[in-house]
């Protein structure tokens, strides 16, 4: 767990949290992020007529797409603990 940043004063705010460690807020991006995909494309499909096409794309779109960035963070942070690990005496 991140350690609270000393340098801030109390009481402003809460601490930053990686949202990496939090599986609610995790969860809360891919559905969130999977749901503005597809309303974009639902969005599109209703000025087109060519619902559900877009919608599903769209959708697709996202999820895959934030699960890749995710995938990415997730390579990231794992690297950098296992720099970590090689520098501790």
């Amino acid at each position: 767990m991140p350690q609270p940043d000393e340098s801030r004063p109390r009481g402003f705010g809460p601490p930053p949290r990686d949202y990496l460690h939090d599986p609610l807020q995790l969860g809360i991006t891919i559905v969130g992020t999977t749901a503005v995909f597809g309303g974009i494309g639902w969005w599109i499909d209703a000025r087109l007529h060519t619902f559900p096409i877009l919608m599903a794309l769209g959708a697709a779109a996202g999820l895959f797409g934030i699960i890749y960035v995710i995938y990415l963070r997730l390579k990231d942070a794992d690297r950098k603990q296992r720099e970590g690990d090689e520098h501790a005496p």
